[in-house]
């Protein structure tokens, strides 16, 4: 599954364009230390959208915000070598 990981947010005037933002704020989630558990890719959505959120609440209604997430995905591959070793004398 895919598991969210950054947030790109801009703060625009309520009604104009997100094209044209006053401020970006970038956000990304970054691995947990020894002493946490790590989130589950659910939890990391969650948390992000929370943010979004709470910069919306947060800010005078003359503003507004569009976020965008990234998310992340990874995927094993499987590679052999073709080149040919040489015997150990």
């Amino acid at each position: 599954m895919q598991k969210a990981i950054a947030l790109d947010t801009a703060v625009y005037r309520a009604g104009g364009d997100p094209d044209k933002p006053y401020v970006h704020v970038h956000m990304t989630i970054g691995e947990p230390r020894d002493a946490l558990l790590p989130l589950t890719p659910e939890e990391h959505e969650v948390l992000l959208l929370g943010a979004l959120e709470g910069m919306d609440a947060a800010l005078p209604d003359k503003y507004a915000v569009a976020g965008t997430l990234t998310y992340h995905e990874r995927v094993p591959v499987t590679f052999e070598s073709e080149s040919e070793q040489p015997a150990a004398e």
